[in-house]
């Protein structure tokens, strides 16, 4: 995406890197479905951020096949944007959570949405 045109390229300023947060995400949360399958442990994460992404060429297990390539290079690290939390991996999800919150360790009942003030805070009237 972001080598020139000129190479062959789409010639953009910069491109998400969604491989810091990937691998960010599973290592801190323990989730490893979908595509954080690849993901998790602190060689993925030193990867992801030394060389952008994962899958530079190498087998990913999600899409069953060989994926990516290295980056050039020559090519300017600081065309890559990071991030720990972006719309795509919050407001996608099916439930909303967020980083922290416990998505890879799910409880069997979640807190109820709307907290109940504690007893001393009830508005019943003192005995």
């Amino acid at each position: 995406m972001v080598t020139p045109t000129a190479q062959g390229g789409r010639g953009m300023t910069a491109q998400w890197d969604d491989d810091v947060h990937h691998a960010l995400h599973a290592m801190l949360e323990h989730e490893r479905h979908g595509y954080y399958v690849d993901f998790g442990d602190a060689a993925t994460f030193a990867t992801a951020v030394e060389d952008v992404f994962v899958h530079a060429g190498t087998f990913s297990t999600f899409r069953g096949e060989t994926w990516g390539a290295p980056v050039p290079a020559d090519v300017d690290l600081r065309s890559f944007v990071v991030f720990s939390a972006n719309h795509d991996q919050i407001g996608n999800r099916a439930t909303g959570d967020r980083p922290g919150g416990g998505t890879g360790r799910r409880r069997a009942n979640p807190p109820c949405r709307r907290p109940r003030p504690p007893s001393c805070c009830s508005r019943r009237s003192p005995p």
